[in-house]
C-alpha cells in the first residue's frame, strides 16, 4: 500500500458505517489502520527533511533559501530545524 491509496477518501464511503464490501473490516478497524501508516510515513518524511536541511546547509544554503524551497518563510524554517543542523 502506497501513501496515496492510504489518504485517498472515497466520497461514496464518506460518512458511512458499517462493513466494507466483504472484507470484514468495518470503517473504524480501516481508519485505524491507515492512521497507522500515515503516522509511519510522517515520520520518514519528517526524518528525509532533517537530513536534507543538513545537507543544504552544509553546502552553504541560507535559512531563507530553505525557506523558499520549503514553502515557508527564513524564520519558520529555522525554528522548525535549527536545532537539528
Amino acid at each position: 500500500m502506497n501513501l496515496a491509496d492510504v489518504v485517498r477518501i472515497d466520497a461514496q464511503d464518506t460518512g458511512r458505517t458499517g462493513r466494507l464490501g466483504t472484507s470484514g473490516n468495518t470503517m473504524l478497524e480501516s481508519a485505524l489502520i491507515n492512521l497507522s501508516a500515515v503516522s509511519e510515513t510522517a515520520a520518514e518524511i519528517e526524518s528525509a527533511l532533517v537530513t536534507w536541511v543538513k545537507r543544504a546547509r552544509t553546502l552553504g544554503a541560507t535559512w531563507a533559501q530553505i525557506g523558499q524551497a520549503l514553502g515557508t518563510t527564513r524564520q519558520s524554517a529555522w525554528q522548525r530545524f535549527s536545532s537539528d543542523s
